[in-house]
């Protein structure tokens, strides 16, 4: 398998790719250098309409959501507002529901 482990597959949403044989995002030219955890999530809103905040959770530990930790999925997501940066996306809250990657 690629960089991450993880069997997902190249991908591209408004220009935007995805690569996870080096965990790696890219457009125009820009790229940005993801953790695993980052790749995990970008792929999910990547894939979803809107992700859950349990969902989001479920991405990261692999377990069912734990509202005693709830800030952990935030934390990733606040990474990946900052890695968009001069990227076409960025992620909507949905207050007390979830993330939705958008078009800029």
């Amino acid at each position: 398998m690629g960089w991450c482990a993880l069997p997902y597959a190249a991908e591209s949403t408004w220009g935007v790719h995805l690569n996870p044989a080096i965990g790696e995002i890219e457009y125009k030219g820009l790229r940005r250098h993801l953790t695993p955890q980052e790749f995990k999530v970008l792929s999910r809103l990547m894939h979803s309409e809107v992700v859950t905040k349990n969902e989001l959770y479920e991405t990261l530990k692999g377990v069912p959501y734990d509202p005693r930790d709830a800030a952990y999925g935030r934390v990733y997501i606040a990474r990946l507002r900052t890695l968009l940066k001069g990227f076409p996306l960025r992620i909507h809250t949905w207050s007390g529901y979830g993330y939705q990657l958008v078009k800029k």
